[in-house]
């Protein structure tokens, strides 16, 4: 018996699967995963293309997912995977997907390999390609192996950045988080900064998107100084957010939690020195 919506099934009240679709995504983003699977369970019986199936798989895998079954998210998105016509990004998305449970099972070597295999799909383009450089970091850094992580994120800077996307800039902001696990501060400190010393034309498309960027740039680079305990540095980096054009309420609002922080550590009493050791 499908789900009701608005007193009616989903199936019953759509005219074409886009109408349907549009249903399923409300239970979806409410978090109602059982009717969401029902509505979109409703819309595959609406398609006939297989390759118009196979997208509805892939959404239907994540759901699997987020429902504690992995297993069968697995089986699902290797029949993606190897629909005819698919397209490019779904196939990429539903092969990283399983090299996503891989990762999660600690399977390192298999996750690297299923998501490696993403590379050798036809058709594909530079977004996909960075996706897949994302993941295969991640798999490093799950095993604290920084470097190979990092090596994966440089190959995303050989990438044509498509227009929109920019790739690059989100690239360095997460090159500057590798670099500070390490406790690599000044490197981690330089990654951000690129982002920082990006412009672009005001009328260029965008403009918020990197101003947001370069919010969570400061932001860090402020934490930074701040996990130094160099508090002059990091309130002088915070007030920096501030004075940052259209800054988001959420930037200000931390940038400001941050500064009374500081306030608070400059006022909290020293550590008392360690003791010397008796004479023998």
């Amino acid at each position: 018996m499908p789900f009701l919506f608005n007193g009616q099934s989903v199936l019953a009240q759509a005219k074409n699967p886009a109408e349907a679709m549009k249903a399923a995504m409300s239970y979806a983003r409410q978090g109602n995963w059982p009717k969401a699977r029902a509505s979109y369970e409703e819309v595959l019986a609406l398609l006939q293309k297989p390759e118009e199936k196979a997208g509805v798989e892939w959404i239907l895998g994540q759901i699997d997912v987020l429902e504690g079954k992995a297993d069968a998210a697995r089986k699902r998105w290797e029949l993606v995977v190897q629909t005819p016509g698919v397209d490019s990004l779904v196939r990429v998305e539903a092969q990283l997907g399983i090299g996503e449970i891989l990762l999660k099972e600690k399977r390192y070597d298999e996750a690297l390999e299923a998501m490696s295999k993403a590379l050798n799909f036809e058709g594909i383009n530079p977004f996909n390609r960075y996706l897949i450089f994302q993941q295969r970091s991640k798999v490093f850094v799950e095993q604290k192996k920084f470097s190979e992580a990092r090596d994966e994120l440089f190959k995303i800077f050989d990438l044509q950045d498509p227009e929109g996307f920019n790739l690059h800039r989100t690239t360095w902001l997460d090159v500057g988080e590798l670099y500070e696990q390490e406790n690599k501060h000044d490197e981690a400190r330089a990654a951000w900064d690129k982002v920082l010393q990006e412009e672009d034309p005001a009328d260029a498309p965008g403009q918020a998107e990197l101003r947001l960027d370069k919010e969570q740039a400061q932001l860090r680079i402020a934490k930074s100084y701040f996990t130094q305990k160099n508090y002059a540095r990091a309130r002088e980096e915070y007030q920096k957010v501030l004075v940052i054009d259209k800054v988001s309420g959420e930037s200000r609002n931390e940038a400001n939690a941050q500064l009374k922080a500081i306030d608070e550590a400059e006022k909290a009493p020293a550590a008392p020195a360690a003791a010397e050791p008796a004479p023998k």
